[in-house]
């Protein structure tokens, strides 16, 4: 069985951390994908960068994980935006009206 969710990490010298989202984000890991994010935005030093470009679903649960994110990294004055939003998670972030909070990749804000 494949899991329902995979996420990689990342990062170099000098360059803002990249996180790469896969699969579905729901209430059964949504606390796993928080972990990570927290961990990406503790660890960046030039800003984080989240790729939905392969996210199939994503839930409320997820999107909290993803805001908290970001607040995470403004309060430590590092930039964050989200890239590639897949259309489920695009659709998912603009019902829950989170694309005023979530800094959206330019091409689709």
């Amino acid at each position: 069985m494949r899991p329902l969710m995979h996420v990689s990490i990342n990062d170099g010298p000098g360059v803002r951390t990249e996180v790469v989202v896969q699969g579905e984000v729901d209430l059964s890991n949504a606390t796993m994908l928080d972990i990570k994010l927290t961990y990406a935005c503790s660890r960046a030093s030039h800003g984080v960068v989240v790729d939905l470009a392969r996210l199939d679903f994503v839930d409320a649960a997820g999107l909290c994980a993803l805001t908290n994110a970001c607040r995470l990294c403004r309060i430590r004055g590092l930039g964050f935006e989200v890239v590639n939003p897949s259309n489920a998670a695009l659709r998912a972030i603009r019902a829950a009206d989170e694309d005023r909070l979530l800094p959206l990749d330019a091409a689709v804000a």
